[in-house]
C-alpha cells in the first residue's frame, strides 16, 4: 500500500499519464487519417477540405468506397468530407477512443504489476464495469437507428480491424511503462531505506566514538 505521506500524483505517475494520453490522442486522430488516406484523401487535403471545390483532378476512391458506394457521391467529389463518409471517420475515432479507455481500465487492475502477473479477472467487478459500457458502444454503433441518432454509422469487419490495430498497442505501452515504474519504485524504496538506516547507524556509532574520546582524554591526563 502507498504510505499516507506519499503524494497522490508522483512525477513518474504524471509522466506516465502524459505518455499514454499522448498515444490516445495520436491513435484517435490517426485512425481517421488512415481511413481518409485509404480512400484517396491525404492529410494536407483533409486539413484544407473547405477548398475542395477548387481542386483539379481530385477523385477519392478506395476499398471502403467500392464496398459501400453510399459513402461517396461521384457527382460531388467533396461529399467525401460530409455525410456518411464524415460519420464513418468519426465513428472510427470514437471506437478507437472507447476501446483504448476500456483496455486501459483492464490494465489498471494493478498500477505497476504486469497483466501477466495480475490479470483483469482477478477483479470481476472491473470486468463488468468494462463490459457494460463497451456493450453500449457496440449497440450505438452497430444498430443503425441508434447510430443515426448519434450521427455515427455502422462499422465493417475491415473498420474493426483498423480500430483494433490502433487500440491494442496501448496495452504494450502500458506494460512498458509498468516495467519502468517497477524500476522507479525499487530505486525509491532503496533511497527510503538508506535514508532511514543512516540516522540509526549514526546513533549506534555515536556512543562508541564518545567512549573512545573519553579514553583518549583520560590517557592524556595521565
Amino acid at each position: 500500500p502507498r504510505p499516507r505521506s506519499a503524494p497522490i500524483m508522483s512525477p513518474w505517475l504524471l509522466t506516465r499519464y502524459l505518455v499514454t494520453g499522448l498515444y490516445v490522442g495520436v491513435a484517435t486522430i490517426g485512425v481517421m487519417l488512415w481511413w481518409f488516406y485509404d480512400n484517396g484523401v491525404n492529410p494536407f487535403q483533409l486539413c484544407k477540405w473547405t477548398s475542395c471545390p477548387d481542386w483539379e483532378g481530385f477523385m477519392p476512391g478506395g476499398v471502403d468506397i467500392a464496398a459501400d458506394p453510399s459513402l461517396f457521391d461521384s457527382g460531388d467529389v467533396c461529399s467525401i468530407f460530409m455525410g456518411k463518409a464524415k460519420a464513418k471517420a468519426q465513428t472510427l475515432s470514437l471506437s478507437v477512443l472507447v476501446c483504448m479507455e476500456m483496455l486501459k481500465a483492464l490494465s489498471a487492475v494493478s498500477v505497476n504489476s504486469s497483466l501477466f502477473t495480475v490479470p483483469p479477472w482477478k477483479n470481476p467487478y472491473l470486468l463488468a464495469g468494462v463490459a457494460a459500457p463497451f456493450a453500449l458502444h457496440l449497440m450505438v454503433v452497430q444498430v443503425p437507428s441508434f447510430a443515426q441518432v448519434f450521427s455515427l454509422t455502422t462499422l465493417t469487419k475491415r473498420d474493426w480491424k483498423k480500430v483494433l490495430a490502433c487500440s491494442l498497442p496501448i496495452l504494450l505501452l502500458e506494460e512498458i511503462l509498468k516495467a519502468i515504474g517497477r524500476n522507479v519504485e525499487r530505486h525509491a524504496d532503496a533511497k527510503s531505506i538508506a535514508a532511514h538506516q543512516a540516522p540509526a547507524e549514526e546513533a549506534a556509532v555515536a556512543p562508541v566514538v564518545e567512549a573512545r574520546a573519553t579514553e583518549e582524554a583520560a590517557s592524556t591526563d595521565e
